[in-house]
């Protein structure tokens, strides 16, 4: 009898130490999960910004292209303003030439004239 309670107990101390050595098991594993959560949350947050920051920069990119497509656009345009100015200039020269000239030739007959009259 007192064998068989002795071998028992030691059975039921051994069951309970297995059961409280699963516990700690447990509770080490179940505090590695939250860490390991708290890390993957973290981590997510720091995607998140960095993809914030991403479509930022893209949003900027996006807008400093739009400019320099404003930018080309208003120098085109400009170079085809000074295309057409240097063209006015042109015809406004070969007129002040046509100008001269008719002067000239005016001045040329009116001393003709006045040369014909005193004669």
């Amino acid at each position: 009898g007192l064998l068989e309670r002795d071998i028992y107990r030691l059975q039921l101390v051994e069951l309970q130490g297995n059961k409280v050595k699963e516990a700690d098991e447990t509770e080490r594993s179940r505090l590695e999960i939250a860490h390991l959560r708290k890390q993957v949350n973290a981590s997510a947050l720091a995607l998140d910004k960095k993809l914030n920051t991403i479509e930022a920069l893209r949003e900027n990119l996006d807008a400093a292209e739009r400019k320099l497509q404003d930018v080309h656009r208003d120098h085109n345009a400009a170079s085809r303003g000074q295309s057409r100015l240097g063209e006015e200039m042109a015809r406004a020269a070969a007129l002040q030439k046509e100008v001269q000239a008719l002067k000239d030739e005016r001045r040329s007959l009116e001393a003709s004239n006045s040369a014909r009259t005193t004669e």
